[in-house]
């Protein structure tokens, strides 16, 4: 026999899920200040306040959202590698554009990347087979890389004749892979 609250619990684990899922295919087409709160909770299926209950609010749960992006990203990148992946992954840029209006809209830097440096440690391991160099020295490196491809999506667009020498994102993403090849051989280099 079910106890009441473990109803409760459950009910609410799946209004947390819905407003998430909902608030994250919302971010994926809109920007996240054309996202009213009232919005998401009506596609969820629920009232308005519980966002507020059970998030703190707007930036409560879009932090969530980000969370959830930051889990994608890294599953991405476990599967199939950093080639590619990093620019192209559709999670990755919604990571970074709703990471850059959080922080716009006063996130706290340390709560978004606590639990959302999406794939730290995959590009590490993969830094240190290139490199041949141990992980805890390729943390800076792999922050770096994330500083890289986060300031390509959030600035990509106002900077994007230099980034993409031609339309095809490709030519964008091999120019990425070059420079972080050229990075690895500098340390390798230093030894």
């Amino acid at each position: 026999m079910v106890k009441p609250t473990e109803n409760l619990v459950r009910h609410r684990e799946r209004t947390e899920r819905a407003l998430i899922e909902v608030a994250r295919s919302l971010v994926a087409t809109r920007p996240y200040s054309a996202i009213r709160v009232r919005e998401v909770a009506d596609l969820a299926g629920c009232n308005h306040g519980l966002i507020t209950h059970y998030f703190g609010g707007k930036l409560g749960l879009f932090t969530a959202v980000l969370h959830s992006l930051a889990g994608e990203v890294t599953a991405a990148l476990s599967e199939h590698g950093t080639a590619g992946v990093a620019l192209e992954h559709e999670a990755t840029a919604t990571f970074w554009r709703l990471l850059a209006a959080l922080l716009n809209d006063g996130l706290d830097p340390q709560r978004a990347l606590v639990e959302g440096q999406p794939a730290l440690g995959v590009i590490e391991q993969r830094a240190s087979e290139i490199s041949g160099q141990s992980l805890p020295e390729l943390r800076p490196l792999a922050s770096l890389v994330l500083l890289l491809v986060g300031g390509y999506h959030v600035f990509g667009d106002v900077f994007s004749s230099t980034l993409r020498p031609t339309k095809d994102d490709r030519d964008a993403v091999a120019l990425f892979q070059r420079l972080m090849m050229l990075i690895l051989a500098g340390l390798n280099a230093e030894q």
